[in-house]
């Protein structure tokens, strides 16, 4: 009698867990109508390159856009503090390092695009986290304290990604050189696309303000 063996971990669980979770609230925050629909577009977009990007982790899907995650993280942000801004062509230049990497996937050539990708989320986690403190630095105070609590919890989430994307670096570093297992590294992949999850199940859940015009 053949017997049959699982090889199922705990960290396969987790990423399905994340993925569909991740791919539900995408979903939710792409079609709910809300004031603050344009701006949850892009957190959905968002969702769904983490979505790939899990998927690539478990070996379904070869490709994942990694190089867009910033700039919509950013778009988000910028939409939440600023509904008035009306997107124009250069705002499209930030993507065109996704051009970039779809040659380079297309190509098959060996970049090593980790450096880059590392370096450009930490560059619009960055800009984001400054976005929330110019929002509140041209923010007359009317009103009471309300106003300015308004996006705090956004920006507390953004620096909890930035740090824990910081440790990215030693991590990708150990792992290269084999002197960590890849479950090491698979345990921060989790942390990050959790975060990116948290924000996006927070978003969804809390009542939709608008910010104030500047």
């Amino acid at each position: 009698m053949n017997s049959y063996t699982f090889h199922i971990t705990f960290f396969d669980f987790a990423f399905v867990g994340t993925l569909f979770t991740g791919l539900t609230f995408a979903f939710q925050l792409w079609f709910v109508k809300s004031v603050n629909r344009a701006a949850n577009r892009f957190l959905a977009l968002a969702l769904l390159v983490m979505v790939l990007w899990i998927g690539g982790i478990i070996s379904w899907i070869p490709f994942h856009f990694s190089l867009a995650f910033g700039p919509l993280l950013y778009f988000f942000v910028l939409k939440l503090t600023k509904p008035g801004y009306r997107l124009g062509w250069r705002d499209s230049l930030h993507f065109g390092p996704v051009l970039g990497e779809i040659c380079i996937y297309i190509a098959g050539i060996a970049f090593p695009l980790q450096p880059v990708i590392f370096i450009s989320v930490s560059v619009y986690l960055f800009y984001s986290r400054r976005l929330i403190r110019r929002y509140y630095d041209h923010l007359e105070f009317t009103g009471g304290d309300r106003q300015r609590r308004q996006w705090r919890w956004l920006h507390r989430l953004l620096t909890e990604m930035s740090l824990a994307w910081l440790l990215w670096v030693p991590y990708a570093a150990a792992e290269y050189f084999y002197i960590i297992d890849v479950r090491v590294n698979y345990t921060l992949d989790l942390i990050l696309a959790a975060m990116l999850v948290r924000i996006g199940v927070v978003t969804f859940l809390r009542p939709q303000a608008k910010a104030r015009s500047e």
